[in-house]
C-alpha cells in the first residue's frame, strides 16, 4: 500500500456554474456496461507543490452526491494517478475522494508499455466497490474478475502519452483481504486467486496485459 500527499485543488470561479451544469444529469450507482468513453475534461490547477497533467477524466461514478474524477499529477514519464470529486449540485472541486474514510487500497508499479502500473480499489459510503487504475497499453476492453464474475470497465486516453489508458468501476462484492501477520513486524498478502485479477484486452480480443489488485507484502524496518 501506498500513502501520497495529495495536492490541494484550486477552481476558478468562473467555472462553478458550468461544472454544476454539466454533473445536473449524473445519476448514482454503477454505470451501465463497459467500454470506451471521452468524458470533458475538467480544467483546475493545483498547489506549488504538485500540477495536474493532461486531461482529467470524470467518471460519471457518482456516490452521496460526489462525481468521481480521475487525474494525473507530476511528470508525464512518471505519473501519478489520483482522485478528485466534484459536487453535483454546485460543480466545486476537492481532493476528497468519494470513498474518503472507507478501505481502500492502491498500488504504483513501473510505467512501462504493455503492463498496468496503477491499480486501486476502495470502498464507497454506498457499500459498493470502486475499482480504477491505468495500463500502458491501446486496450479496447477492460476487465475485473472477482468471485466468478467478470466486471466490464469504462475507461478513456490519457492525452500527453499515447497508448496510455485509464479505467474505471463502481460494483458489488467484498473488499480485497488485508495481509496477514507472519512475525512481528511483517505481513504478506493473501495467495493470488483471493483478489481481483484485471485484463486489458486489444480490438481482436488477445490479451495485452494483466494485473492483480493486490497489497505488497510489509515490512518493519529497525532503526
Amino acid at each position: 500500500m501506498r500513502s501520497r500527499t495529495k495536492p490541494v485543488l484550486v477552481l476558478s470561479g468562473v467555472l462553478v456554474a458550468a461544472l454544476a451544469a454539466c454533473t445536473a444529469n449524473a445519476t448514482s450507482g454503477p454505470p451501465p456496461g463497459g467500454g470506451l468513453v471521452t468524458p470533458s475534461s475538467v480544467p483546475f490547477s493545483v498547489g506549488p507543490s504538485a500540477h495536474t497533467t493532461g486531461n482529467s477524466m470524470p467518471t460519471g461514478i457518482v456516490v452521496n452526491g460526489k462525481e468521481l474524477i480521475l487525474y494525473f499529477w507530476g511528470e508525464p514519464d512518471h505519473p501519478y494517478l489520483a482522485q478528485a470529486s466534484r459536487s453535483t449540485t454546485t460543480g466545486a472541486i476537492d481532493v476528497d475522494d468519494v470513498c474518503l474514510g472507507g478501505r481502500a487500497m492502491t498500488k504504483q508499479l513501473a510505467t512501462v508499455p504493455g503492463k498496468f502500473f496503477f491499480v486501486g480499489q476502495c470502498v464507497a459510503p454506498d457499500g459498493l466497490l470502486i475499482e480504477y487504475g491505468a495500463v500502458y497499453a491501446d486496450a479496447e476492453r477492460i476487465t475485473s474478475r472477482s468471485g466468478g464474475t467478470t466486471y466490464e470497465a469504462k475507461f478513456a486516453r490519457w492525452t500527453p502519452k499515447p497508448g496510455v489508458t485509464v479505467f474505471w468501476l463502481h460494483r458489488k462484492g467484498d473488499p480485497i483481504p488485508g495481509n496477514v501477520s507472519n512475525r512481528p513486524g511483517e505481513t504478506t498478502p493473501l495467495p493470488e486467486e483471493h483478489y481481483p485479477l484485471l485484463t486489458a484486452y486489444d480490438a481482436k480480443g488477445e490479451v495485452l496485459a494483466t494485473e492483480r489488485i493486490r497489497p505488497d507484502a510489509t515490512e518493519q524496518k529497525g532503526g
